[in-house]
């Protein structure tokens, strides 16, 4: 399962709002909780983090979703990795909030 940081609001209620922010390459789970402060109040916020680790393919410390090859090309089997990991822990995710999500932005 994904490794991820949520931002929960205070007193949270069934049909909150849940946004699950993907960060870049190269970056981390927690990069985009600061965000959770900008959108409006009472939105559940998610982080997942990618499954690859950056380092080996060139991006820094961080994480990827998928390795790029150069120029458009993407090396599919990662990408498609990715894309199973990240349907299963939506999936996932909803039990493991303390209340009922309402629309999902992704």
């Amino acid at each position: 399962m994904l490794d991820y940081d949520w931002v929960l609001p205070p007193g949270v209620e069934d049909g909150a709002p849940l946004v699950v922010l993907l960060h870049g390459r190269g970056s981390h789970k927690g990069d985009l909780t600061g965000l959770a402060a900008r959108l409006p109040a009472g939105t559940i916020v998610v982080t997942p983090q990618a499954p690859f680790p950056g380092a080996p393919w060139g991006y820094g410390p961080g994480w990827a979703w998928y390795r790029y090859a150069g120029e458009d090309r993407v090396v599919s089997e990662t990408l498609q990795a990715s894309l199973e990991e990240l349907e299963r822990f939506l999936a996932w995710l909803p039990d493991r909030l303390p209340a009922e999500p309402g629309p999902l932005a992704l």
